[in-house]
């Protein structure tokens, strides 16, 4: 019996050795699945149509960039959102001057939207690392 705990021990103790030797088991998302979610948020945006807005949903992405890649990352991630935004008013609407300056008014104040969200997370999330720098 002993024996069985001892080697139960063991396997614990190298299991969590091991664990530890890698963090690379909770990776960072990477640049490229960001994109992969955005591009099917913009399909689900698309294909509701123009009765159901997902813009809402368009911060998480953002939100997330910010916070792996810092504020030009979540500058670059709220542009690209703004652009499926545009995109998808765009391929909804039927034309006309009333509905383009609907539209450009609509990309305007997402792009706006956006990029304050960004700017926020982004201050936010590096507000403790700030406070731990020496002061000079």
């Amino acid at each position: 019996m002993d024996r069985v705990l001892n080697a139960m021990t063991e396997a614990a103790m190298n299991a969590s050795n091991t664990e530890a030797a890698a963090p690379s088991a909770q990776a960072e998302p990477s640049a490229g699945l960001l994109l992969l979610v955005l591009a099917a948020l913009a399909l689900l945006d698309h294909l509701l149509g123009a009765d159901f807005s997902l813009r809402l949903f368009y911060l998480m992405p953002v939100a997330l960039a910010a916070l792996v890649f810092g504020r030009k990352g979540g500058f670059a991630v709220a542009a690209i959102c703004t652009g499926f935004c545009v995109f998808v008013d765009g391929s909804t609407h039927s034309g006309g001057a009333a509905e383009l300056s609907a539209l450009a008014w609509s990309g305007a104040s997402s792009a706006v939207l956006f990029t304050l969200f960004a700017s926020v997370v982004a201050h936010y999330c590096g507000f403790g690392e700030e406070e731990l720098r020496p002061v000079r």
